[in-house]
C-alpha cells in the first residue's frame, strides 16, 4: 500500500549509526483492534527470528507470521526490514499512539540491548508504562 511505502521511507531516513534500529506499527485496523503489523528497520544487520520473537512476546504480542526484506538504499548501504503480523496476548486493543510513544522505543531497546528483555516489558503495552517506569518495577522485582 502507498501508506506503507511512505512509512518505510520515513523510518529508513531516521536510521543512523546512533539509531540503527527503528520499529513502527502498520496495518492497524479498528475492525481488528488487537492485531497489527510491527515493522522493524535495521541499519546494521538482519534481525533474526530467534532474537525478535522473545522480545515481541515479552512486550505482550504473539507473532502470527513474519516476512523479511533486504533493501539496497545506496551503494554499499543495506537496510534489513522485518514485518511481523501480531496480535496481543491479552486480546486487548493496540493503541497506535501508545505504541509509537511507549512500546516502540521499549521494543527497540529490547531488540538492540536485550538485557532488559523479560515479561515485565508487557507493562509497556498493558500498563502503559514507559521504559523508565518498567525499569523501576524491574528494580523492585
Amino acid at each position: 500500500e502507498p501508506s506503507d511505502c511512505i512509512q518505510d521511507i520515513q523510518c529508513i531516513e531516521q536510521l543512523s549509526n546512533d539509531r540503527p534500529l527503528r520499529v513502527a506499527l502498520a496495518n492497524f485496523s479498528p475492525d481488528e483492534p488487537n492485531k497489527a503489523t510491527i515493522v522493524s528497520y535495521n541499519f546494521s544487520q538482519p534481525l533474526t527470528i530467534s532474537r525478535a520473537l522473545p522480545a515481541l512476546e515479552n512486550c505482550g504480542f504473539e507473532v502470527i507470521n513474519e516476512r523479511s526484506w533486504r533493501i539496497e538504499v545506496a551503494k554499499n548501504q543495506t537496510i534489513f526490514s522485518n514485518r511481523f503480523r501480531v496480535h496481543t496476548l491479552s486480546g486487548h486493543a493496540i493503541k497506535p499512539a501508545l505504541f509509537a510513544e511507549v512500546v516502540a522505543p521499549g521494543l527497540e531497546s529490547a531488540l538492540l540491548i536485550s538485557r532488559d528483555n523479560d515479561p515485565l516489558n508487557s507493562l509497556m503495552l498493558e500498563g502503559e508504562l514507559n521504559q523508565r517506569a518498567v525499569a523501576l518495577v524491574r528494580a523492585y522485582a
